[in-house]
């Protein structure tokens, strides 16, 4: 299916841009979205486990939420004016400490939004690594080039993102 997808999709995505307007892109998911809905339903067995505790992590969706947000916002921002500015510096350092947050929050909950456990699985740590890896070189040559001084520069690519985020698993 998702072979069937990918050729299909800029096919129908250039016919929508070129016959009624670039917004209607967005609206393709909708269709998608119900007939997978229709099918989840109609095909897939009821799972909940009635004895779990229902329970959300609001502290870890807050705290990924707004440092993800933050590292957004400072990664985009940075592109268009600049590293060194005191108001990026801040908006990175602080994506930092609220997903370090996030982390020790994650550690101690009962039920957390993100089990750090998974990351002990080869599964899922092969997994993840082949799905960010890819999506952080493709996205790097958007991400900031700050010159050193002396006019010394240096390329923060993907791989270093990717490096960075398995350092320690």
């Amino acid at each position: 299916m998702t072979a069937i997808t990918a050729a299909i999709g800029p096919v129908v995505g250039g016919w929508l841009i070129e016959n009624v307007s670039w917004r209607a892109v967005f609206f393709i998911n909708l269709p998608l979205a119900l007939t997978v809905l229709l099918i989840s339903f109609w095909r897939v067995p009821e799972s909940r486990d009635d004895k779990a505790d229902k329970t959300l992590d609001w502290s870890g969706a807050c705290l990924a939420t707004l440092g993800l947000g933050s590292i957004v916002y400072g990664l985009i921002e940075a592109s268009q004016l600049s590293l060194r500015l005191p108001r990026m510096v801040a908006a990175l350092v602080t994506a930092g400490l609220l997903l370090a947050g996030f982390l020790a929050v994650e550690a101690r909950t009962r039920n957390p939004m993100l089990p750090l456990s998974l990351f002990r699985s080869r599964t899922f740590r092969g997994l993840s690594r082949s799905r960010v890896s890819p999506v952080m070189k493709s996205s790097s040559p958007n991400l900031p080039r700050p010159t050193m001084p002396g006019g010394a520069g240096f390329f923060i690519n993907g791989d270093f993102f990717t490096r960075l985020v398995y350092a320690g698993v």
